[in-house]
C-alpha cells in the first residue's frame, strides 16, 4: 500500500487509542468561501456549508484557484481526503455558523490536531481530528475574528452548550502569556483567537471597562507582539502585504 493510501486511511479512521498516542500538534486552515465555492464543478448549487468548504478545497488543490484569504493545507490534497473533510467538518458547524455560511461570502478557520501514535503492530502512524470550525461573514474586505473561551469545559458546564471547544495550542499560548505577563484572570473570562496569515494569537484577558477590553498579541512561541484596547468586535483585514486589525469604522488598531 502506498504512503498516500495509508495517510487517507488514517484520515478517515474515527477512533484513536489515546493510550498509544505519542504527540498531537494543532494546525489551522483558513478558507475564504465565495459564491463560486457554493457551486459544484458543473455549476450546480451546493446545499450546505460543509459542502462549500469541501468545494473550496477542490478549487484550491485540483484547479489551482484561490480567493484572497485562502491559505494552503496538506490534508485536503486528494479527492478522497476532501470527501473525508466534508464529512467531518459538517459535525462541527453550529446552526448559527450555518446561517452565516448560507447568507454570503465567509471566512472559515478550522482547527485540527494531527496525533502520532504507535499501532498494535508497533508501526508509527498518524490520525487527524477536527477541533472546531469558526465561520464569520466576509464583508467590505474584512472579517470579525471568532474568539473562543480558554476554559472550554468549564464554559460548557456553565452554559449547557458544547460549542466552546478549545484546542491544545490555544491552551498552551494562554498559559505562556499568563506566565510572561503576570496577569491574574479566571480562565472562564479569557478568550483567544488565531490569525493564520500573521501566525499570531489575539487574547482578551482582564476586565473590560465601559465596553473597551484589553487585548494582547502573542506569536506561536508565546512571545508578546503587542497590546491594544478596543471594543469587542473589531475586524481583521489584508490589503496586499498589509495585515491589520481595524475598528468596524475602519480605524487602525494594530498592523502586523
Amino acid at each position: 500500500m502506498s504512503s498516500a493510501s495509508k495517510f487517507i486511511m488514517c484520515l478517515v479512521a474515527c477512533v484513536l487509542n489515546l493510550s498509544t498516542a505519542l504527540a498531537c500538534e494543532t494546525s489551522y486552515i483558513r478558507q475564504h468561501v465565495t459564491q463560486n465555492d457554493k457551486l459544484n464543478s458543473r455549476g450546480a448549487p451546493l446545499s450546505d456549508p460543509a459542502a462549500f468548504l469541501q468545494q473550496d478545497r477542490y478549487w484550491f488543490h485540483a484547479k489551482g484557484q484561490s480567493d484572497q484569504l485562502d491559505i494552503a493545507d496538506f490534508i485536503t490534497t486528494t479527492k478522497e481526503a476532501r470527501a473525508w473533510y466534508g464529512k467531518v467538518v459538517r459535525e462541527h458547524i453550529s446552526p448559527d455558523a450555518a446561517y452565516v455560511a448560507m447568507a454570503g461570502d465567509f471566512i472559515a478557520v478550522v482547527s485540527y490536531d494531527v496525533c502520532s501514535f504507535t499501532s498494535e503492530s508497533a508501526e508509527r502512524d498518524a490520525k487527524l481530528f477536527i477541533n472546531y470550525v469558526d465561520i464569520a461573514p466576509y464583508e467590505n474586505g474584512f472579517y470579525q475574528l471568532a474568539f473562543r473561551y480558554i476554559d472550554a469545559k468549564l464554559v460548557s458546564q456553565i452554559t449547557g452548550l458544547d460549542e466552546y471547544q478549545a484546542d491544545s495550542k490555544s491552551q498552551e499560548i494562554y498559559n505562556i502569556y499568563l506566565n510572561n505577563s503576570g496577569t491574574d484572570v479566571s480562565p472562564e473570562d479569557a478568550t483567544i483567537s488565531y490569525i493564520p496569515n500573521a501566525d499570531v494569537f489575539v487574547l482578551q484577558v482582564g476586565a473590560c471597562g465601559q465596553a473597551v477590553c484589553p487585548f494582547g498579541i502573542v506569536d506561536a512561541n508565546g512571545n508578546t507582539r503587542g497590546r491594544f484596547e478596543a471594543e469587542y468586535g473589531f475586524v481583521y483585514s489584508e490589503q496586499g502585504s498589509e495585515k491589520m486589525l481595524l475598528t468596524r469604522l475602519g480605524a487602525l488598531l494594530y498592523q502586523f
